[in-house]
């Protein structure tokens, strides 16, 4: 949702690379990668998920006949946003 996916391959590539160049087995490389990858790869997921939910509060908030929905749902929203790992 986010259009993160051409920058998350290259990270993903690039922190790989590292493990594998650092650590001695393959086992350690890719446990390493798995532990640095995950907070980020979470955050990313948690972010577009919370967007995803914004589009589906938009369209009963912009209704007139709500009236104060619209800063009720526009507060619940941004709520949502969690900060960058």
């Amino acid at each position: 949702m986010m259009g993160q996916g051409g920058c998350m391959a290259m990270e993903d590539a690039c922190i790989l690379a590292e493990s594998l160049r650092t650590e001695t087995t393959v086992a350690a490389a890719l446990a390493s990668y798995v532990s640095r990858r995950r907070p980020r790869v979470s955050w990313v997921h948690q972010e577009s998920d919370a967007v995803a939910q914004s589009f589906r509060l938009l369209p009963p908030c912009a209704t007139p006949r709500w009236g104060y929905m619209a800063t009720r749902c526009s507060s619940a929203a941004s709520r949502r946003s969690l900060p960058a790992p």
